[in-house]
């Protein structure tokens, strides 16, 4: 009973914070496009992930998936499961060459069950959270275009 009640008012917290506006983006989602090669952009990313404590699962020539512990005691308590209380943020970046230049989009969620036949994943859409993201992305392109022009 007191999980239930605990959910609810859970839930309209959530809600309460869901009501943020899209991001104004080609894709609605956390994105930049970067005046620098995909090796660039891609070798800058992955070194600022590792810094900032994310964990780098997966890559390929024009993705990067990196992972880490949610420190959010509420998602933990309102979407973890009986077998692993501990959810997990993901983020996955996919990089596109458009000539001299690399569009970075990114895609947030929220993993329950990691690694598991139950694995869950909850997108993460229109909060603060992506707001975040897209203002990283801003600094890694603010960060590389200055880089790239002092090695021209």
């Amino acid at each position: 009973m007191n999980k239930i009640i605990l959910s609810i008012v859970g839930l309209v917290v959530l809600s309460g914070c869901a009501a943020t506006a899209p991001l104004e983006t080609p894709s609605g989602r956390p994105e930049a496009t970067i005046n620098a090669d995909k090796a660039t952009v891609k070798a800058e990313m992955l070194n600022r992930s590792v810094n900032a404590g994310w964990q780098i699962t997966r890559e390929s020539e024009s993705m990067v998936i990196v992972q880490k512990v949610n420190p959010s005691i509420m998602a933990n308590v309102l979407l973890g499961s009986q077998w692993d209380p501990t959810t997990e943020l993901r983020i996955v970046y996919t990089m596109v060459a458009a000539g001299s230049r690399t569009r970075v989009v990114a895609d947030a969620s929220i993993i329950t069950n990691e690694g598991t036949a139950f694995e869950r994943v909850m997108p993460i859409t229109n909060n603060k959270q992506n707001e975040m993201i897209r203002l990283e992305l801003e600094n890694l392109k603010t960060y590389v275009e200055h880089h790239a022009k002092k090695a021209a």
